[in-house]
Order: structure tokens, then sequence, then C-alpha cells
């Protein structure tokens, strides 16, 4: 039979080893809030463990309410910082106080030794709630965010908060041990077993998560343009050869390209100034986003040269997606630039993507391009 209390030992040392080296990783980038957090909340939790394991050594009774609060706060700390890693309010001070008033509360209510399996039925209950709550917060994380590893995490937790319930319910149902470290075959017992190890599951694929979103900002830093915020050329050709990796090998999969191009780009410089000739591209930028929105790739192609490519959209639907870039980005002009008689000219190909190949539609679209700057710019056509 496994020694529960030696399992309940290893875990607090290991958390508190970890809870370390979040601290120690916080003082070397303070701009990350969440990494504190995180790291007090694993040495509370080490500590609460800890005392838990070795309260009837140290001092029996006396240390089990003072081993619930530190490992009350160690959870509402995980969900406040896990909130805060997620871009919400973390709002520590109001979980902290809910931490310490449940803990002494639970401590006054039922503070007789007999009273154990209710009052381990309510934290577990507590821990419950708080892991569902991580879970649930990493859940809206994973739908704005491309972070494989974050599925983990709500995994790990959807887990442990079902284990928690389960275990309250054991013990509401008297089915629980009223005994701490039950040496029995259990159920309580092997959830108890279970629970320990898993806390440190949690905590280290958490720091996975913050390491992947940190290698996904990175990246997409590296891919992005400043200006504007698109994809840069960089980006652009990491994206496209995305979508030729999935295209059928024998091109029956087909794309839409649409080139864009400020009208007298550098005359606007010379007579507006640089800082302005951002501003339109930025603007230009804005129209291409409000029009494309989730429906292809766009990205700055270099200079005042805007390239978006559409997966699976017909020649049609290309074209009336070029005329709404244009008239959006015509009505920006005029509500925020009416003194700038500026433009955009766009010319749009579409094709198979293996044969003749999306660098084949680019050609083809900038030519289409060419031909509307010849027929009096401000127009969009079609190769």
């Amino acid at each position: 039979m496994i020694d529960l209390r030696t399992v309940y030992i290893v875990t607090a040392v290991t958390s508190i080893f970890m809870g370390l080296l979040q601290v120690a990783a916080y003082r070397r980038r303070q701009s990350d809030g969440w990494l504190l957090g995180w790291g007090l909340s694993a040495l509370a939790l080490g500590v609460g463990v800890l005392m838990t394991a070795l309260q009837v050594t140290i001092a029996g009774w006396s240390t089990v309410h003072a081993a619930n609060g530190i490992t009350m706060l160690a959870y509402v700390l995980q969900v406040a910082s896990v909130r805060n890693f997620c871009g919400r309010p973390p709002h520590v001070a109001a979980h902290v106080a809910v931490a310490v008033a449940a803990a002494v509360l639970l401590g006054v209510v039922f503070p007789d030794p007999a009273q154990y399996a209710v009052r381990v039925a309510v934290f577990c209950l507590t821990f419950g709630l708080c892991d569902a709550i991580v879970a649930f917060e990493m859940g809206r994380l994973a739908r704005a965010r491309q972070i494989p590893s974050i599925y983990l995490v709500i995994g790990l937790f959807a887990f442990s908060a079902v284990a928690f319930a389960t275990r309250a319910a054991l013990l509401a149902t008297g089915w629980g041990s009223v005994v701490l470290f039950d040496t029995g075959s259990t159920p309580a017992h092997w959830i108890s077993v279970i629970s320990a190890p898993l806390l440190l599951a949690r905590g280290v694929a958490l720091l996975l998560v913050a390491f992947e979103r940190e290698h996904v900002k990175l990246r997409d830093q590296a891919y992005s343009d400043a200006l504007t915020g698109l994809r840069n050329r960089q980006g652009m050709r990491h994206d496209i050869a995305g979508i030729v990796a999935a295209a059928h090998p024998e091109g029956q999969q087909h794309a839409a390209v649409i080139v864009i191009d400020v009208d007298h780009f550098k005359a606007v410089n010379d007579a507006h100034g640089h800082p302005t000739g951002d501003t339109i591209l930025q603007r230009v930028a804005d129209a291409i986003s409000g029009a494309v929105g989730t429906q292809g790739i766009a990205g700055r192609h270099g200079g005042d040269e805007f390239l978006v490519v559409l997966p699976n959209v017909d020649g049609a639907q290309a074209l009336l997606m070029a005329e709404t870039i244009r008239t959006r980005f015509a009505a920006l002009m005029t509500r925020h630039h009416a003194g700038i008689a500026t433009t955009i000219s766009l010319g749009v190909a579409q094709g198979p993507i293996a044969t003749p190949g999306l660098r084949d539609l680019v050609v083809q679209a900038d030519a289409a391009l060419y031909r509307s700057k010849d027929l009096g710019r401000d127009r969009a056509l079609s190769a």
C-alpha cells in the first residue's frame, strides 16, 4: 500500500522548490506579475501540504487550521494569477480576503477534530471550485490563442475539480474515511494518492503554457509588420507555405490573391511628411483587416504594397472583397483625412494553388494592379 504521508511530503517539497524557481524567475523579469502569483501559490501550497503531512509529529491538531488556511490561500492565489495570465482582472486582494475569511470561519464553526469529515468536504468543494475556475479561464484563452498545451492544463484542472468534488461527495455520504492518512484501500485513499502528484503536474503544465505562449508571441513579433500590425514578408511566406502544404497534391484547392497599392504614395509623403504617410499605410491595413477578417491572410508586401491571400475563394468573391477594401479605405480617408486625396488600386487573380502556384497568382494580380493604374487608379480589376 502506498504511504500517503510520504506522497504528501514529496509533493510538498517539490512544490516549494518549484515556487522558489518561479519567484526567482519573476525577479529577473518583473513585468510578469502572474509569474510571481504562480510562485507564491506553489510556495503556499507546499507549506500547507507539508504542515498537513507533519501535523501529528509537530503539534497535533493545533496546526490543522493554519495548514488549511495556507492551502486555501495557495488555491485562490492560483486563481488570481491565472486570471492575470489570461488578461483578466486578478482581484488579488479580494481573493486573499475570501481565503482568510473561509479558513477562519471553518476553524471557528468546525473546530472539533471529530468534525474532520465536514471540514474536509467543505475544503474539497472550495478547491474544486477554484480548479474549475482555472479550467474555465484557460478555456477562454484557448479560444483566443492557438496554444496546444493549454488543453492539457484544461484537462488536468478539470480532472482535479472532479476529483475534489468526488471526495467531498464520498465524505458527505459516509463513504469517505474520517482519518487523514487512511492506510486502507478506499476510494478516498486513492483519490488522495492521485491528487497529490496531480498538483505538481498542473504546475508544470501551466509553465508549459506560459513558455509556449511566449514562443508564439515572439514568433508573431518576428512575422508581423511593426507599423501596420499585418504580416510582414516573412510572415506571409510562413502562412502561404502552410496553405500550399495543405493543398491537394493535384492542385484542386483554389485561392485568390489581391495585390493593393497606394496611389501617388511618394507624392503624399513629399507633401505631408512621412508620419502622415505612415498613418495612410495604417488606414490601408485597417481597411484590409476589416474586410478580410479571418477569411484569409493579409500582409505588407513591401513599401506601400499589400497582399491578401484568400483560400477557397473564387474570382467573383475575390473581386467583391477587393472592392470592399477600396470603399472601406475611401471611407476612412474621408472620415479622418479629408484634406488628403489618396486612393488605392487593386489587382485580383484566382486559380489553383499547386498549379500554377501562388507565386504565379501574385504575378497575375500584380499585372491586374498595373492595368487599374493605367485606367485611372482607384479601382479593382481581375487578371
